[in-house]
């Protein structure tokens, strides 16, 4: 018989289907693992029939084909290979409590739990996915066809979106060996990254209990894993001491350090001190970084050598995290350099050699952002991306609250003549801070939220009838007219 017709559809159909997964989910999931071994969480995983077969396989990949040799490695456990207990649990309670009943034994709070199953509706895979995420754990699911409750489930998952049982467990074989081969192969390469990271994040911190979990959630959750995150407290008198301390237990990225100098700084100065990336990424603790913006700035510094300085448009949100807009996407060079106060400081990365060679935070209790950028904008580009890539908060108790532009004035030029002093000492640092400190607090008034309002407009109705490059120019111009900077930038 001439079987090569129905090879060929199959095969077709196959390569077809793989094209439809998502790689940026896989993506996602390569660093969720990665994120696991690192910081010794337990990977569970499970299936029926060929998933538990596939299931299997991931525990050998992964436990021997990448971990071998490495110092770090992968803790798998396959749910479905240790048949006397499985059979146990079927006959004395039921088929659907076989994995879950597992999952009391070892599981801990933070701890991976991967369930495959075709239709996404095996009740023993679903049981288990729940109690994960019911106990603080990581839910990933790999399914076919509509995903069905698995999908719907499962924080992560990857979907095989066709209705043929067959190629879904063909593509779910797929995804272990393109996951095993990459990873090996970036095996050293990861080990390398446990002293040595691509990236620091700096993150100040002061009664900061309200926002700092969301905020240190989106730094952990980001698409690149290799970074530390150098969290330094100012003595907090709120629960944020606890709340740091509880995440560090958890994630080994983590570095935290209590620091009782005024300012931030101060703070930064020290943070930065500790920084072993190529890349310092700066976070204030009430933001929120979007998932993928460590990934999108990389990719701007590998693209043009130029740059040593990469921020972003940001979102602006309040207190209870809802969207009220964006900032105007600066993204010529020459205006970020000729005011480098359009540049919002918490959705910065920069080359850590060049904030050295800039000589790095001064330890003044405001205003250290425009000092550090005036002298980075002298050693080479800047750039802004269009897309935000950070939920910037406003609320009352911010640093950037309730300043008065007639303030922000008097300030730049004290900084101004800082700048043009060859060697700066301790008593200069005084002086601006003493300036700083007998000018705060002032009077609660909403002047930067609307600022900021009259910035959304300008940019909203001006992008809409002359084009970006006409409507920056305006923009920019306006601002200074009107003095609508505001003291969240300087």
């Amino acid at each position: 018989m001439d079987f090569k017709e129905k090879i060929a559809e199959y095969f077709s159909k196959l390569k077809s289907t793989i094209d439809k997964v998502s790689i940026e989910d896989l993506n996602t999931l390569m660093n969720v693992l990665v994120q696991s071994k690192e910081i010794g969480s337990t990977i569970f995983i499970m299936g029926n029939g060929g998933s538990s077969a596939t299931a299997s396989h991931f525990v050998c990949d992964f436990n021997k084909g990448i971990s071998f040799n490495q110092d770090k490695k992968f803790k798998f456990i396959c749910l479905n290979d240790n048949i006397p207990s499985i059979m146990a649990y079927a006959n004395d309670m039921s088929f659907e409590e076989i994995f879950v009943q597992q999952l009391k034994n070892y599981f801990q709070k933070g701890d991976v739990v991967i369930g495959i199953s075709g239709s996404g509706n095996s009740m023993n895979v679903v049981k288990a996915i729940e109690y994960a995420n019911e106990n603080g754990g990581i839910s990933v699911g790999l399914t076919g066809y509509d995903g069905g409750k698995l999908k719907k489930l499962a924080k992560y998952n990857i979907n095989v979106p066709i209705d043929d049982m067959q190629i879904t467990e063909d593509v779910h074989m797929v995804l272990d060996h393109c996951m095993m081969k990459i990873l090996s192969s970036m095996s050293n390469y990861l080990e390398m990254g446990k002293d040595n990271p691509l990236i620091s994040a700096v993150m100040p911190s002061y009664n900061s209990a309200k926002y700092i979990s969301k905020t240190i959630e989106s730094i952990l959750n980001q698409t690149i894993s290799d970074f530390e995150f150098i969290i330094i407290d100012g003595c907090s008198t709120d629960n944020t001491d606890q709340i740091i301390k509880s995440y560090s237990e958890l994630d080994s990225r983590i570095i935290y350090k209590r620091y009782y100098k005024d300012g931030i700084g101060e703070a930064l100065k020290f943070g930065c001190q500790l920084a072993k990336g190529k890349f310092i990424a700066r976070i204030d603790s009430d933001d929120i970084s979007l998932p993928y913006r460590f990934e999108k700035q990389i990719d701007i510094f590998q693209k043009n050598e130029s740059i040593i300085l990469a921020t972003s448009a940001v979102y602006y949100i309040n207190e209870r995290g809802d969207v009220l807009g964006q900032s105007f996407p600066y993204s010529l060079n020459y205006l970020m350099k000729k005011n480098v106060s359009v540049i919002t400081h918490p959705a910065v990365m920069m080359l850590k050699n060049k904030y050295h060679e800039a000589g790095g935070y001064l330890g003044l209790i405001r205003a250290e952002d425009y000092f550090l950028w005036s002298k980075m904008s002298l050693l080479g580009d800047f750039y802004m991306s269009k897309e935000p890539l950070l939920k910037y908060r406003l609320h009352s108790n911010s640093l950037s609250y309730g300043l008065d532009n007639k303030f922000n004035n008097m300030l730049k030029r004290k900084l101004n003549q800082l700048l043009e002093k060859e060697n700066i000492n301790a008593a200069d640092i005084q002086s601006i801070n003493a300036i700083i400190k007998n000018n705060i607090p002032l009077k609660k008034e909403k002047i930067e939220s609307f600022h900021i309002g009259i910035e959304m407009k300008l940019n909203k109705i001006l992008k809409k009838f002359i084009g970006e490059k006409v409507s920056t120019n305006i923009v920019f111009f306006m601002k200074n007219i009107y003095g609508i900077i505001s003291m969240r930038n300087i």
